[in-house]
């Protein structure tokens, strides 16, 4: 039987998290490019604009929270592999329900292509952390195991994350641990 730690951790920098996910990624967009609408979502800002996609925050039209809107790039619509990867992605997220793995909100086509609204979480990778802090071995055992819980689940639900990496890996605000980006 596999024992999981308590919720409370040891973690002294709560206040410390107070920058977006994406640390270093201007939020000031100019407003003609950044739509008003991803599906059912206001769109409030761009949060990063990575290989094959672009990553918005945007607002939940019944919860009023914030939600990270992933959209796959234009140039890329016209590739099927490249489509096929994107929806797969957004059908792993859906498979899991783990407090380690980001949460799922929704997904589908808007005007200008395919997204997926997943949890936003607010805090820092395990990179930018490591080289921002000292890390305990207490500390640095219980981020191993929260990261090895989560890729036992999603290994009981057949999946690998062929891309796990520090970048990869979030440290929430209050100290969690979420994985993230199974594209």
């Amino acid at each position: 039987m596999i024992r999981r730690p308590p919720r409370t951790t040891l973690f002294p920098y709560q206040t410390l998290f107070r920058s977006p996910t994406l640390h270093g990624v201007s939020t000031e967009t100019a407003v003609e490019s950044l739509p008003e609408m991803i599906g059912p979502y206001k769109i409030e800002s761009l949060l990063d604009k990575g290989g094959m996609s672009l990553l918005y925050l945007g607002i939940h039209p019944e919860t009023h929270k914030p939600l990270a809107i992933k959209v796959l790039s234009p140039q890329f619509l016209s590739r099927p592999q490249m489509v096929e990867q994107f929806l797969k992605e957004s059908k792993i997220i859906g498979l899991t329900d783990h407090s380690n793995i980001i949460k799922l909100y929704g997904q589908g086509e808007w005007e200008n292509g395919l997204y997926i609204a997943m949890e936003f979480i607010q805090g820092i990778s395990l990179r930018q952390f490591i080289t921002q802090h000292s890390l305990s071995i207490r500390r640095a055992l219980e981020i191993v195991l929260h990261v090895a819980y989560a890729l036992l689940h999603l290994h009981t639900h057949g999946v690998i994350h062929r891309d796990l990496k520090p970048e990869n890996i979030l440290i929430t605000e209050n100290g969690g641990v979420k994985v993230i980006d199974f594209g």
